[in-house]
């Protein structure tokens, strides 16, 4: 799944195993998520900034996760705009 070109597929997987899998398998979401990224899916970075913000899969980074959110904003994902606002605020 990981050489996949297809970043729906990537995302979807790492969909599950963040929240349907049982346990949760974050560091496997985190490899999923990243990759879908770089291919510009923007739920899939939406999803790995908040891995960042909470630190599951990944070493947790506040700024990290803030310039996701602000990228996913600004593909025009509104909820990620609004995480973005309330992390900025907290500063």
């Amino acid at each position: 799944m990981m050489n996949s070109d297809n970043a729906q597929a990537l995302y979807e997987s790492g969909v599950y195993l963040e929240q349907q899998a049982n346990p949760p398998d974050f560091a496997g979401a985190y490899q999923r998520y990243a990759r879908a990224a770089e291919m510009g899916h923007v739920a899939a970075i939406h999803n790995l900034a908040y891995l960042y913000l909470n630190g599951e899969g990944v070493k947790r980074d506040p700024d990290t996760a803030l310039a996701l959110f602000q990228k996913a904003a600004a593909a025009g994902l509104p909820q990620a705009g609004a995480m973005a606002e309330k992390l900025k605020n907290r500063s």
